[in-house]
C-alpha cells in the first residue's frame, strides 16, 4: 500500500522555517516525492491502494537516533551515593528470574518513551543480564511498534574497572578479554562495548571522569 501523508510540516533546518509539503510513501517504507499540497492528484497511484492520512498541524521529521543509552535507567540524576551492601543486595534480587522479568519491562517502558519523543533507534551500551538482548528479539518477533535496538549486553572491564562487577564482564589480561566476548557474543549481542577508562560514574569530581 502506498501512503500519502498531506499538509504535514516540515522543518527545513538550512533555511530554517517552516514549510508545508505532502510525503507519498511506498509499500517498503521509503520516501519516493515530497510535493506541494496541490500536487497531489499527480502522485495518486490508481494501480495499487492508496492511503490519503491528513497531517495538518502535525510535523514530521527523521527519526532520531539515541547513540548511548542504559535503558535500565530513567536518565534522572542520583542526588545520593548507593550504600554498597544494598547495592549487592538489589544486585542479587535483580539477578533473580522476577528480578529479570523487572528489569525488561522498567527498559521496555523507557524505549517506548524514547520513541514517543522521536527516538526510532537506540544503541544500548550496556544492561544487566542481557535483558537489551530479550527486550529486542521482543520487539522484533512480535512486530511491535517500537524503536530499533542495537544492544552489547554486559560491557567489558577490567577487575574493579568501570562497571565492575555489575554491569561489565572482568578480564586481565588478552584471553580473558576473549573469553568475555565469547561470552557476549553467544547471548547474541549486535556489538561489543569495551570500558578500560572511567566513566562519570566514577568521577571523584563533578565534570571530572
Amino acid at each position: 500500500m502506498t501512503l500519502i501523508l498531506k499538509n504535514a510540516i516540515i522543518l527545513d533546518v538550512k533555511k530554517q522555517q517552516k514549510i508545508q509539503r505532502s510525503i507519498v510513501i511506498d509499500s517498503d517504507g521509503n520516501i519516493q516525492h515530497v510535493f506541494s499540497s496541490n500536487e497531489i492528484a499527480t502522485y495518486l497511484d490508481h494501480s495499487t491502494e492508496t492511503k490519503v492520512m491528513d497531517c495538518e498541524g502535525y510535523y514530521i521529521s527523521p527519526g532520531l537516533i539515541n547513540a548511548h543509552a542504559h535503558l535500565f535507567a530513567s536518565g534522572k540524576p542520583l542526588n545520593k551515593k548507593v550504600n554498597p551492601t544494598f547495592l549487592k543486595l538489589g544486585y542479587k534480587l535483580l539477578s533473580t528470574k522476577i528480578g529479570n522479568f523487572c528489569v525488561k519491562n522498567i527498559m521496555k517502558r523507557n524505549a517506548l518513551i524514547e520513541l514517543q519523543n522521536g527516538v526510532t533507534t537506540l544503541r544500548s551500551l550496556g544492561e544487566f543480564f542481557y535483558q537489551d538482548v530479550s527486550l529486542r528479539d521482543e520487539f522484533i518477533q512480535k512486530r511491535k511498534v517500537a524503536p530499533t535496538l542495537l544492544v552489547a549486553g554486559f560491557f567489558l572491564s577490567t577487575t574493579d574497572g568501570h562497571g565492575a562487577p555489575y554491569l561489565a564482564l572482568e578480564g586481565d589480561s588478552p584471553w580473558e578479554g576473549r573469553k568475555n566476548v565469547r561470552k557476549n557474543i553467544k547471548k547474541g549481542v549486535d556489538w561489543i562495548k569495551i570500558c578500560v577508562t572511567g566513566g562519570v560514574t566514577d568521577a571523584k569530581k563533578l565534570g571530572e571522569a
